[in-house]
């Protein structure tokens, strides 16, 4: 077992009521679905923790020997944030907002980075923008040096045995979704997934947002102590093997099989004769039944999509372009073709006619 899954399974929470007070409210399951959005997008293998030592923890990928990273999400109506919001332990806490963040890096041993995650934002008279200045990743070496003492000062003073080097790995994430319509921001990060990871396919958004509100949930409403290993992957977290999994669950092929009727009735009846044969005309739904439509959702294959974006911009500039007046469906894909064949790396070794059902789907799309 990795020495971070261990660690996770071993040691108790330190507070596991945030599972059943704040943390159920609806701003964290949306932030959290933003994150698992973006590790997608960057094609990165991961598990996400939900409500377990903390309100989010990144785990990196399984393979390797993996690292931490800790989100502590906060939500904020009206005003804005001061540090000392963060170091000032409220009545009836045990510990800060910062000294809880902070005391992961004492309590474990593949700790990398820590991260304070709000809608709102800090006083701009609390820190340096800069030129680099990024609302998404302020890091603590940002606020001025006053505020930064004064913090390090009283942390340290709740957590003794805390490393100097943890305030390297500080991060404030601010003006992270909005907290009145953050529901309408995940749909628009949800279509834009769907756009560029799952261009051939058909899946709604609506949907797949409803589904994926409906695992977090389960997995954040999860109240148990973590025993072994397949608890904590099943009942407490989503891996990126499962949320592609997930996406394959959601997908419908309704609007890809219309377009394959389209391809197979109209497009290839274009053809002169002899062009196609029952031979070949086999060969293209075996392409456009089979090979393709597993292709359609395994959005980690980074050629593929590339491949469609790059079809995509040819026919568009073939038809506004270098449309010829005798051309119809099947000879402008041939056409296209030809010019792909003179541009693209084809490495994979995809066929002439799986590049020409690729071609004949955009334009039935």
């Amino acid at each position: 077992m990795k020495e971070a899954i261990r660690q996770i399974i071993e040691l108790k929470p330190d507070d596991n009521s945030g599972s059943t007070i704040s943390n159920r409210y609806g701003y964290q399951k949306n932030w959290a679905m933003m994150k698992m959005l973006e590790l997608e997008r960057k094609g990165r293998d991961y598990m996400i923790v939900f409500d377990y030592h903390e309100d989010i923890m990144v785990i990196d990928s399984l393979a390797d020997d993996p690292q931490i990273d800790f989100f502590q999400v906060k939500s904020l109506r009206g005003d804005y944030w001061l540090m000392s919001d963060l170091y000032n332990a409220k009545d009836g806490d045990k510990l800060s907002i910062l000294a809880k963040l902070l005391k992961h890096s004492v309590d474990f041993t593949r700790t990398r980075d820590f991260y304070f995650v709000t809608n709102s934002f800090f006083n701009t008279s609390q820190y340096a923008k800069g030129e680099d200045y990024v609302p998404s990743k302020v890091p603590f070496s940002k606020f001025h040096e006053n505020i930064r003492m004064k913090t390090m000062e009283k942390v340290r003073q709740e957590i003794k045995d805390l490393k100097e080097g943890v305030w390297e790995h500080l991060y404030v994430s601010q003006e992270q979704l909005s907290v009145n319509d953050y529901k309408s921001e995940l749909l628009q990060e949800i279509q834009t997934f769907i756009d560029e990871k799952i261009p051939l396919g058909e899946i709604k958004r609506e949907t797949m947002y409803d589904a994926l509100y409906g695992e977090i949930e389960g997995k954040q409403n999860y109240d148990d102590l973590i025993t072994d290993e397949n608890v904590l992957t099943t009942r407490k977290s989503i891996r990126h093997e499962e949320f592609a999994n997930f996406i394959k669950q959601l997908s419908t092929f309704k609007s890809y099989d219309e377009h394959c009727k389209i391809v197979r009735n109209e497009f290839l009846k274009e053809a002169k004769f002899g062009e196609i044969n029952l031979k070949r005309e086999m060969e293209f739904r075996n392409i456009l039944n089979e090979r393709i439509k597993t292709w359609i959702y395994n959005y980690n294959d980074v050629e593929f999509l590339q491949l469609c974006t790059l079809i995509k911009n040819m026919v568009n500039e073939y038809n506004t372009v270098d449309m010829l007046e005798d051309d119809n469906h099947w000879t402008a894909a041939n056409n296209v073709l030809a010019k792909l064949k003179g541009v693209y790396n084809n490495y994979r070794g995809f066929s002439d006619d799986e590049l020409l059902a690729l071609i004949l789907l955009e334009y039935a799309r």
